[in-house]
């Protein structure tokens, strides 16, 4: 997997988690600060390790102040977070929704891409981003399923900027699509595998690949946010650290 590679100083490191092109050493002990990103609850855990329990939670857009333990963990009243979920650009999230520079992003590896055009001008070929220590985890999550099926859980989606937004909301509406801004897909912490509407497919509901990802997904930092079986997005998964 090739990673972006930027030089970022101590200081950056302090005040960005989003906005970094790379998981970037720095020292135990830097200050962080910031929010949660997008509309789902960051996981707190007992240990800086996706594996290690969930303890608790903190809510969509609440402010988090912690100390950074590792390169990608932040020690918090209570627990962990990780550094991932938590945007510290603007309190004004629609300003930062599909506004980020994919230069700080992290590219997907495009051995994880759907074969075929998705729509939005996607095919094999594109290039993918997502949040650089969501994408760390998914190269985890990936060897995992392809050591468990044989191949790789194909992507069709991550990061949108603001302007796929709008036109996945002219084709699809609500409440399918986010209202343009609010995405978490805007804030580069979602995938959609390989969309599905049909039960029983690989990412379906009863799927294989989607039961494997609602059993295992969490123990990368990757939830499905709907109920199984109900009219949402059984493709759709969000980090949550």
């Amino acid at each position: 997997m090739n990673i972006v590679k930027k030089t970022v100083t101590s200081a950056a490191v302090a005040v960005a988690a989003l906005s970094v092109a790379q998981v970037a050493p720095a020292n135990a002990g830097t200050s962080i600060r910031g929010w949660v990103a997008g509309d789902r609850s960051a996981n707190v855990r007992s240990a800086p390790s996706t594996t290690a329990r969930v303890v608790g939670h903190r809510g969509s857009h609440s402010f988090v102040s912690g100390t950074l333990v590792n390169g990608s963990w932040i020690k918090v009243p209570g627990g962990y977070i990780n550094r991932g979920v938590i945007e510290s650009q603007s309190t004004r999230f629609r300003t930062v929704n599909g506004r980020l520079s994919t230069s700080t992003l992290c590219p997907v590896n495009k051995q994880f891409n759907s074969p075929g055009s998705v729509g939005y001008g996607y095919t094999k070929n594109t290039q993918r981003y997502l949040n650089c220590y969501a994408n760390q985890q998914l190269n985890s999550l990936e060897a995992a399923y392809k050591k468990q099926f044989g191949h790789y859980a194909l992507i069709d989606l991550t990061y949108r900027p603001v302007a796929e937004q709008r036109y996945w909301f002219r084709v699809f509406g609500a409440p399918r699509e986010a209202v343009p801004g609010t995405s978490n897909h805007g804030m580069a912490v979602a995938i959609d595998f390989r969309e599905t509407d049909c039960r029983g497919e690989e990412f379906g509901w009863g799927g294989a690949g989607n039961r494997w990802l609602r059993i295992n997904g969490g123990r990368y930092g990757f939830v499905n946010p709907f109920r199984y079986g109900t009219a949402g997005e059984s493709y759709h998964f969000n980090f949550v650290g």
